[in-house]
């Protein structure tokens, strides 16, 4: 992962000086360095299910996700280990910190491995339930699972899927090839600016029509708009349906982001999400990409 990358491509967007400086988003860019630093220091160490690459094909040309699709034993043990350091993430306000704290010290490291297994399987219920049990916030404890399964979730889909973006003709869907999730973010890459979406829980790339909604389908030019940040029109967008109410950021760039990458770029272009929410726009959500 190469943070200095994001940051240098950061400066150069048209974001006005005072959201640059603004404190709290400041704060925000901060917070996902120092989580970056984190994986860095702590670089993924565990095994990883295998698959027969002709299943991986079969799935994809069924158009089934294939964490939906394949059952395979994973080990969260590195997922595990993270907990602890994500605990302490100034990402999390010190309220929050201190309840997952609270959470690791009346936890077994079997039942924490428990909760690992249900939010890598989306069982929502699951992990609300368990976080009334441990009287946490049920976002803060989604949120912490989700970050500390991250690089596990890298692992398996690099494994799984591999490291390049998928062709359209392989996977023509909105959502995740990997694991079903809707894009908040695309890349335009290269001198032709093909658009290539990013998935925000594992990280996969794959290519898709730029004239097309991610998590609806809506392809009538009629009900999609692009929002420029401001007049320099090759930097940054977002791409709008007014069919579905979503929207997906769009960044331009020389080469795709490593998944790590791609977390600080979410963060570092949230100025882009505050203009499309303030034009009554939504990201969408991983579950509504289920049958996309």
């Amino acid at each position: 992962m190469d943070v200095q990358r994001i940051v240098q491509m950061w400066e150069t967007m048209p974001f006005p000086e005072e959201i640059k400086e603004d404190e709290g988003f400041a704060k925000l860019r901060e917070a996902y360095v120092d989580l970056l630093g984190v994986y860095a220091a702590h670089p993924f160490a565990a095994s990883v299910p295998r698959v027969p690459e002709e299943e991986v094909q079969a799935h994809l040309r069924a158009g089934t996700p294939l964490l939906r699709a394949i059952e395979a034993s994973v080990d969260f043990s590195h997922a595990e280990s993270l907990l602890p350091l994500v605990a302490a993430w100034e990402g999390f306000s010190e309220e929050v910190r201190a309840s997952l704290w609270e959470v690791l010290e009346k936890t077994l490291p079997a039942e924490r491995l428990a909760l690992l297994a249900a939010a890598w399987a989306g069982e929502g219920a699951a992990v609300h339930e368990a976080a009334e049990r441990l009287e946490v916030q049920p976002k803060a404890l989604e949120a912490w699972l989700f970050f500390a399964l991250y690089p596990t979730r890298v692992a398996v889909r690099e494994a799984w899927l591999g490291k390049d973006r998928v062709p359209l003709e392989v996977w023509g869907h909105g959502s995740c090839p990997f694991c079903g999730a809707l894009p908040h973010l695309g890349e335009f890459v290269g001198d032709r600016g093909e658009r290539v979406l990013r998935c925000p829980s594992c990280g996969a790339a794959w290519e898709f029509p730029r004239l097309r909604c991610p998590a609806c389908g809506e392809d009538d030019p009629n009900h999609l708009e692009v929002l420029f940040f401001d007049v320099d029109r090759d930097r940054v967008r977002v791409d709008v349906c007014d069919r579905c109410g979503h929207y997906v950021k769009g960044i331009p760039a020389l080469e795709l982001s490593d998944p790590f990458e791609l977390l600080l770029l979410d963060a570092f272009t949230y100025p882009l999400d505050v203009a499309a929410e303030e034009e009554g726009y939504g990201r969408p959500q991983a579950e509504e990409g289920r049958d996309r």
